[in-house]
């Protein structure tokens, strides 16, 4: 219902000129009910489509066209001449009161106990009660008590003027029966051309216990009229847009459209929601959407009685969308909930970890917020306070620390704000806040060589990652913790498990995992999930999780013999760089890989060991030499070896290689 709230007279407001498509939902007041009949029941129901709250004070109604005599409403701010003066027209100008966005305003044309006697309840205002004179010195609502409008034809026009402009602007415009009483202000000095008479249409009359009703401006002109928001108000097809119904149907009463979120972003999935009022027993609604000059139709689905509701998928691009519901009922009856608006933006960059660490010096001391997944949780590396690690879609993780402890298990999703400093090598993040989100998936493990870790431990210090290589030593209950060094060819690097992990050995120095104890011996080939950590600037992995351990078995399957394939390019080792080769074997034999210089001088051991099962194994080697001094450029020939267990038969395969010049 209408908001009586009195307030100045000001400017009224609206919404901006929307797209043609969207003009079936309004941009302006609009009549939307009409009663002729029985006179003491006349009444002209006025509704408000806009996102906004309108100010009545400077809008006017009327009825009083005299073609004959040339009085016309447009008159009015020339003082003369505007209104018809017949006992049966009128014009009269709004209470200073407003109209709230999606209401309907009932104007009884009768007194008040008339309407209340029709229709059990009261109007919002009356003509004659309610509404003023436009007039000081003779009054333009005639004192008749009831049937003001005529039964047969008649226009009715709601129209604004502020009090000072030469002319007046079109806000809704009505005819019925026929032409007679017609508008054109085409040759009116001050206004633009108006639709001719003889191409207007007009509404249909209704009978008893009838109504006209009224929902949208069909293919109304949008621009170039006199209407308040640009329309030409009389080149509506009121033929099409007006409706003759029972006064017992009525068109649903839709709300406006909420959305959720209320500020997307190009990766936010949108959701539509709005209620419906209806009696017929049966309703379809759709969401009309607008973006980048697309118009679509998307049905609504009912959730509960009259709420209904669409997820739309994220926008691919930034951009305004313009948006409203629309409803139909049983009977035809239409209704449009206001147009709305919202702009999708880009997302805002996001910090990630990889952003500090890669600027570390920047950050230091500065107070940040970051998002990641916990991949060593809390009360694993201390119990006394909390010292994990984090990582989140950059591909980097980071050390987490308080001096207090707080619970944040593997898996969880949280959000840290805090400060970035660094320890020992160690970047980390000091807990001033935090926010859990939820829980997510771990990282996908980053899988290196050990010598890519070596070389730079400090890139991947805090990173979630995965290794495989064979145990070459273990010590336990060494400073509070098992150091177990593995090595996949390219060099070894420690896994450190603190015994207050408790998946391996306890706090007391006792061995409690008898299947990990067994897995984790020397010889044992064992793929490691593990954060990448610092220890005397060296490389070493943090594991904490027994699931983190598994068996390893090198290479892939293979059918054959013996046989070696060395890459086909020269390396340089003083460079950095690898040689990568690959070498197949049988089942059951024993063998040998040896690098050798071109006068058959031994120069190393690639590979020494029994094998039991035939595979080809993919490895690199670094080009130093047996005591670890890297070879000279020069031709040099790598020779594989193998004797069958059971026949002592040995097959044997070489390949030669080339060392070049450091440019």
């Amino acid at each position: 219902m209408m908001n009586h709230r009195h307030v100045g007279v000001g400017m009224f407001l609206v919404l901006a000129m929307v797209p043609a498509f969207l003009m079936g939902a309004l941009d302006h007041l609009f009549i939307s009910e009409l009663v002729l009949f029985p006179n003491k029941g006349e009444y002209v129901a006025i509704t408000n489509p806009t996102d906004e709250t309108i100010h009545l004070g400077n809008y006017y109604l009327t009825d009083a066209t005299d073609p004959e005599n040339g009085k016309y409403y447009y008159h009015l701010p020339s003082g003369s001449n505007y209104w018809s003066e017949s006992t049966s027209d009128f014009i009269a100008r709004f209470p200073d009161t407003t109209l709230s966005p999606g209401d309907v305003l009932i104007v009884s044309l009768a007194r008040r106990l008339d309407y209340e006697s029709e229709y059990g309840k009261l109007p919002d205002l009356t003509l004659k009660e309610d509404l003023l004179s436009v007039s000081s010195e003779v009054s333009t609502i005639p004192t008749r008590l009831y049937g003001f409008m005529d039964d047969v034809s008649e226009t009715l026009i709601l129209f604004y003027w502020d009090g000072t402009s030469s002319v007046v602007k079109d806000v809704d415009y009505l005819l019925y029966g026929d032409v007679s009483l017609a508008v054109d202000k085409t040759d009116v000095p001050g206004y633009a051309s108006d639709t001719p008479i003889s191409q207007q249409s007009f509404a249909p009359v209704h009978g008893e216990d009838q109504k006209l009703i009224h929902s949208d401006e069909g293919s109304e002109p949008i621009s170039g009229g006199n209407g308040i928001t640009g329309h030409d108000e009389t080149g509506e097809p009121l033929n099409v847009t007006w409706q003759v119904v029972n006064k017992t149907e009525s068109k649903p009463k839709i709300t406006s459209v909420q959305l959720s979120p209320t500020s997307p972003t190009t990766e936010d999935p949108l959701t539509f929601e709005v209620l419906v009022t209806d009696v017929s027993g049966a309703l379809t609604v759709y969401l009309v959407t607008q973006f980048q000059d697309i118009k679509q139709e998307h049905s609504m689905n009912e959730q509960s009685p009259g709420s209904f509701s669409v997820e739309l998928p994220p926008f691919e691009s930034a951009g305004q969308l313009i948006y409203y519901a629309k409803a139909e009922n049983a009977w035809g009856l239409k209704d449009s909930s206001i147009v709305q608006s919202v702009t999708i933006t880009e997302p805002p960059e996001v910090l990630t970890i990889r952003d500090v660490r890669d600027n570390f010096d920047a950050y230091t001391d500065d107070i940040v917020t970051l998002r990641g997944v916990m991949t060593i949780g809390s009360g694993k590396l201390r119990t006394d306070r909390l010292s994990a690690y984090f990582q989140d879609n950059s591909g980097r993780g980071l050390n987490v620390y308080s001096p207090s402890m707080i619970d944040l298990p593997r898996g969880t999703d949280v959000e840290i704000t805090g400060t970035l400093e660094e320890y020992n090598g160690v970047k980390e993040i000091i807990v001033s806040s935090h926010t859990i989100v939820g829980t997510a998936p771990l990282p996908e493990p980053l899988n290196i060589t050990i010598e890519t870790l070596r070389r730079d431990p400090m890139e991947y210090e805090g990173t979630f990652m995965e290794l495989s290589g064979r145990i070459s030593s273990r010590s336990d209950n060494i400073g509070g913790g098992s150091n177990i060094d593995i090595d996949d060819g390219t060099g070894s690097v420690t896994i450190r498990i603190w015994n207050t992990t408790n998946i391996l050995v306890n706090e007391e120095g006792n061995v409690i995992n008898d299947d990990l104890d067994s897995l984790l011996q020397v010889g044992n080939m064992i793929t490691v999930r593990a954060v990448g950590g610092i220890y005397s600037d060296n490389a070493q992995l943090l594991a904490a999780y027994e699931e983190d351990f598994m068996p390893w078995v090198e290479g892939d399957e293979w059918e054959e013999g013996v046989t070696l394939h060395v890459a086909p390019y020269p390396f340089v080792p003083q460079a950095g760089e690898v040689l990568q080769y690959s070498f197949g074997f049988p089942s059951g034999v024993r063998l040998v890989l040896r690098v050798y210089d071109m006068s058959g001088r031994y120069v190393t051991t690639l590979f020494d060991e029994y094998k039991g099962l035939s595979r080809l194994i993919t490895r690199t080697w670094d080009g130093r030499d047996a005591s670890g001094r890297l070879l000279t450029p020069g031709q040099y020939i790598m020779h594989l070896e193998g004797t069958d267990r059971e026949t002592g038969e040995v097959t044997y395969d070489l390949a030669p290689f080339v060392i070049a010049v450091r440019f």
